[in-house]
Parts: C-alpha cells; sequence; structure tokens
C-alpha cells in the first residue's frame, strides 16, 4: 500500500514476511501507484534487496561464508553442515575478498573451467556451484545471472570394475603390510563391506557401531543401518582394541 506523508508518497509493503517502507519521492499519486507496482515487482525478482540483504552481498566472499553457514545451522542437518563447508573450501580460496553483490555469469564460469582444468569431477563442480548458487540467492544476486550460468555434464557412463577374490585379497594384504596405510586400510574395508559412502564413513561414531548386531548406524537422522560382513567386524575389533 501507499501513503502521504509531508506531501510526499510512501511505500508500506510486507513480501514474503518481510516490511519494507520506502519514499517514492514523487507527489502525484498515480505516479506512486505505478511506482508501487513496479518496486513490488523488483522485490519478487529479487532486484534491489532488502537492507540485510545488501549487506549480506556487500561482504567480501570469505566473510558471507562464515555468516551463510551460521545462518543456515539451526535449519539444517550436521552433516548438510559439514558437506556445505567442505564445499565452500575451495570457492573460498578462488573467490577470497570479492564481494557477492560483484559476482557475474562470467565469474561462476570461470571457476568452473578452473575447477576442471584441476582435474576436479564435473560432480564435484555442480555440488560446489549449488552452495555458491544458494549464497548469491541469499544476496539477491542470483536472478540476474541465474540464465548464463550452466551446470556442467556429469559423466555417469563409467562403470566400475570388479576386482575377484584373489586380487582384492592381495590389495588388502598390501594396504596392511605398513602402520601408516591403517586408517586408509581399515576405511577400504568399511567401505567394500558395508557400501558406506566416504561421507559416512567419515562422520561414523563408535555409538553408531553395533558390534554384536553386526550393524553400521551411518544415519541415525534418516534411520538408515547397515549390515556388515566378517571383514568389517575385524576391522572394527582391531580399531577398538
Amino acid at each position: 500500500m501507499i501513503h502521504k506523508r509531508i506531501g510526499h508518497w510512501h511505500l508500506d509493503v510486507t513480501i514474503h514476511g518481510v516490511r519494507y517502507r520506502e519514499a517514492l519521492n514523487t507527489g502525484d499519486k498515480r505516479q506512486a501507484k505505478e511506482l508501487e507496482k513496479n518496486r513490488i515487482a523488483e522485490i519478487k525478482q529479487g532486484k534491489n534487496a532488502s537492507k540485510t540483504g545488501r549487506e549480506f552481498a556487500r561482504k567480501p566472499f570469505h566473510e558471507a561464508v562464515k555468516v551463510y553457514l551460521e545462518e543456515r545451522e539451526p535449519h539444517v542437518s550436521e552433516r548438510t553442515t559439514q558437506f556445505e563447508t567442505e564445499r565452500l573450501g575451495p570457492l573460498e580460496k578462488h573467490f577470497g575478498e570479492k564481494p557477492l553483490l560483484r559476482f557475474k555469469a562470467e565469474d561462476v564460469s570461470g571457476y568452473q573451467k578452473a575447477r576442471l582444468d584441476a582435474g576436479i569431477s564435473g560432480r564435484t563442480v555442480n555440488m560446489e556451484t549449488g552452495v555458491l548458487r544458494r549464497m548469491l540467492k541469499r544476496a539477491k544476486v542470483w536472478n540476474a545471472i541465474s540464465e548464463d550460468v550452466k551446470a556442467l555434464p556429469e559423466d555417469r557412463g563409467a562403470v566400475a570394475k570388479v576386482l575377484p577374490p584373489d586380487l582384492k585379497r592381495k590389495l588388502f594384504e598390501t594396504a596392511a603390510s605398513r602402520p601408516e596405510w591403517m586408517v586408509a586400510h581399515c576405511a577400504a574395508v568399511l567401505a567394500v563391506s558395508t557400501t558406506c559412502r566416504g561421507v559416512e564413513i567419515k562422520n561414523l561414531r563408535w555409538q553408531d557401531l553395533d558390534l554384536f548386531g553386526r550393524i553400521a548406524d551411518d544415519s541415525p537422522q534418516q534411520d538408515r543401518s547397515r549390515p556388515s560382513n566378517d571383514s568389517a567386524q575385524r576391522r572394527r575389533h582391531g580399531r577398538a582394541r
């Protein structure tokens, strides 16, 4: 809605739970109504963000990362926070002091190219730019560049080759032959024996394991457990001693 004060019309509207009170700098009611209509459209499109959005957008990237993670923490799981923190590491290193307000589509595509040139897979880069997209949305910058930012193709055509039993045995015997390889060896045995992914193994805690029930509860938030075989049991008992 608009209202007149001291000879000029003002906007007072709430959109998505955020209240906007701004001077329209006109004394003409018809012009004020047109300005109101245009301003509401801009706000809904993410243009000319609210004060908090503008403050976030002006922050250097490394500072915006801290704010973003702090804001997200109460609303997402611990693992999501860890996942986003890991994805933001390369982004923070690449963009450093650059304010979100200054981001252009070329900055995102340049980052994608740099990561591919470094040998990083398209899937990983897409996950990283996915977190970047959420930050840019928070800064009300994403809408202005989204049409020119494309996701990278993800190569899902490669099929893993299953090792025959003799090579599998040789691989793990070699891995167990040096004490400094013990952590990697145990992680590999758990992965093969329980189908846990790397991020799930990294987050396993002793309270997640049922050594007698032969269960690895790798995702208690999602109520998901995995049975384990004799190899995994031996590795766990070995690490527990």
